[in-house]
């Protein structure tokens, strides 16, 4: 796999693995074509995808071709042939079609992009490792696939059974890891208590964190000065504690309250705590802003992501997201954060909101997951969804 977000990746480091010799493995496997007109080739390539789902994930490039020794393969490359007169939007288009009907349960993580070389166009598929695996191919078969260092395999009875456990197990995981963390801070068993009632929590986890026991090294991180990711802009300290770096929000001087935290974990996860962003506006009790509210989350998803990709080369590129609105029973939603208020016809139904995990590449920026989550928010006060982005998935107040 190249380590590098699929969007940074140049025509020299497609050449640099070729002046290197770097072979395929687990996570890179080389295509000279990419043929998809029949059903057996269709079945084939789903084949390739989903058994990089259900390893570790990584790059399949199309276009290389590789070195052969009595007219076998090596996995060396070769040459950049490059796939000739191929329009590659359609052929995205296309790709996308195939891996949505042909693999189930349907793939999380799944990023292409054609990179132009001297020599010919390459085209990536990057697969994400899922964190809903194991996933079958469904197109004409039921068999699953796994991706080992010397290519694909079928999955016998006792590695199904195992990769179906280690699923439910990673997924409960992460509930249980905002549970517990929800649990602390609605008990405000903090530093100090929060100066707010209602309360924004932000959690992104690294998949890295529950897969095994690797760390990253917060003392280098405070001791380079560097400020924590913050859903608002309130100064604060920085201090260790049990768990990692703990960012503190101060409102105000020598207060005995805080106005937000961010906790940096040992394991790389983070989790950031807002206790300003939910606040009454306007005349009309009861009526709080959409507008702040989606303001914060997308300013704390670009301070996570930041974070994050500086530190991607202590583990691998995707993130669960876990976002939580805690004590707003009662309250309504105003569309906008300025002029009149009149509020949405509609109160929340429950006390707290826990949307549901989202699944995001580091590659791929924030962007695209924030109108998704942004939608559950508004759609929790009975809206159809978030009045904030155009038809493109834009915010509109930039």
């Amino acid at each position: 796999m190249i380590e590098r977000p699929l969007n940074e990746v140049t025509a020299q480091d497609i050449e640099t693995l070729l002046r290197a010799e770097v072979p395929e493995g687990r996570t890179l496997d080389y295509k000279e074509q990419l043929d998809i007109t029949t059903g057996d080739e269709k079945k084939e390539f789903l084949r390739d995808i989903s058994s990089f789902a259900n390893a570790q994930g990584g790059d399949i490039i199309f276009g290389i071709k590789e070195r052969r020794e009595n007219g076998k393969p090596t996995g060396i490359p070769e040459a950049i042939c490059g796939l000739q007169n191929t329009n590659f939007d359609s052929l995205k288009l296309q790709l996308e079609q195939i891996i949505r009907s042909g693999i189930d349960p349907k793939l999380p993580s799944v990023t292409m992009r054609e990179i132009a070389c001297p020599t010919g166009t390459v085209f990536v598929i990057r697969v994400g490792d899922s964190w809903t695996k194991p996933h079958r191919v469904s197109l004409g078969s039921s068999q699953f696939y796994v991706r080992g260092n010397a290519g694909k395999q079928t999955l016998d009875s006792l590695e199904l059974r195992d990769a179906f456990l280690q699923s439910f197990e990673l997924e409960k995981k992460v509930r249980d890891f905002r549970d517990n963390r929800l649990a602390t801070i609605l008990s405000n068993d903090l530093l100090l208590p929060l100066s707010g009632k209602s309360v924004l929590v932000m959690h992104f986890i690294p998949l890295d964190t529950f897969r095994g026991n690797r760390t990253i090294d917060l003392n280098l991180y405070r001791s380079q000065r560097r400020s924590p990711p913050k859903s608002n802009g309130i100064n604060g300290y920085v201090r260790p504690n049990m768990d990692g770096m703990l960012f503190v929000s101060l409102g105000t001087p020598n207060t005995t309250q805080a106005y937000g935290y961010t906790q940096l974990f040992h394991s790389g996860a983070v989790e950031m705590i807002d206790g300003g962003a939910i606040q009454e506006v306007g005349q009309i009790l009861g009526t709080i802003s959409g507008y702040y509210i989606e303001e914060a989350i997308g300013k704390g998803f670009k301070e996570a992501f930041d974070y994050l990709k500086s530190n991607q080369d202590e583990f691998e590129m995707d993130v669960i997201s876990l976002i939580s609105m805690l004590n707003v029973r009662g309250y309504k939603l105003h569309q906008g954060h300025n002029g009149p208020i009149y509020g949405m016809p509609f109160m929340v139904d429950r006390n707290h909101l826990l949307f549901n995990a989202v699944r995001m590449q580091l590659s791929a920026g924030f962007e695209p997951y924030l109108k998704a989550i942004c939608d559950q928010f508004w759609q929790a006060f009975g809206a159809s969804g978030s009045p904030n982005f155009d038809a493109n998935g834009k915010w509109k107040h930039e």
